[in-house]
């Protein structure tokens, strides 16, 4: 970001920061500070609205920003009255081009931005979410409800993770496999490496730029982008 894109921003929350209380402009920026990019979440063919809700939610409440929704067989969906707007206040790029193929665009996407990727499966000797390394941002990818991730995303991915089981099923819900998984690896993202976990301030200012223009009513948005623009 340069100069001129900077001070820009920071004119906007100057200027959207009017109309909205201190609580408010403090609570967006507490938020933004607490945001991370070194985690994210990839969903492949999630089917159930109910639990894909159910995650995204999760992700927004310990501060992953970003989540990727792959929909090779299924289309994915959200249950309003569950996320309670969650899913506004997130990264959610969706890939579902047609002909299949998403999964590997997908995380070869993510390869190129350095992250690791780590399939989840409970039949394979792989990391927990205590042993994970997160020396670099991970992609954790979750699958359809009844088959887990597939082949494709085993054989594409750099690892596999598993949750140590201790009873007679083999498996968690993917709402609670989600939550164990993210939650524990954001506790060790912050007691690990907590220099690493926020986003630079620059883009922390940008979110919160952002969702300063969602907080402001929309017909004070038009006003005040009409009177920047001279009509």
């Amino acid at each position: 970001m340069n100069s001129t894109e900077s001070n820009e921003i920071e004119r906007r929350i100057e200027l959207l920061s009017r109309f909205v209380t201190e609580r408010r402009l403090e609570r967006l920026r507490l938020v933004a500070a607490a945001r991370t990019g070194r985690i994210t979440l990839v969903l492949e063919d999630v089917c159930n609205a109910f639990n894909a809700t159910a995650v995204t939610r999760t992700c927004e409440g310990l501060g992953i920003h970003e989540m990727h929704i792959v929909e090779n067989e299924h289309r994915f969906q959200l249950s309003p009255g569950v996320t309670q707007g969650a899913a506004k206040w997130l990264d959610m790029r969706r890939w579902r081009e047609s002909g299949g193929g998403n999964t590997e665009r997908c995380i070869d996407a993510l390869h190129e931005r350095g992250f690791r990727v780590v399939a989840t499966s409970p039949h394979k000797a792989g990391y927990t979410p205590d042993s994970l390394p997160l020396d670099r941002p991970v992609a954790i990818i979750f699958g359809h409800e009844k088959s887990g991730v597939s082949e494709r995303a085993v054989e594409r991915s750099d690892n596999t993770l598993r949750i140590p089981m201790y009873g007679f099923v083999e498996s968690f819900n993917i709402t609670v496999s989600a939550g164990m998984c993210m939650s524990r690896l954001r506790t060790r993202l912050q007691e690990e490496r907590p220099a690493d976990a926020p986003f630079p301030a620059a883009f922390q200012r940008e979110l919160v730029a952002k969702w300063l223009e969602w907080s402001v009513p929309r017909k004070v948005l038009e006003s005040l982008d009409a009177a920047g623009s001279g009509e």
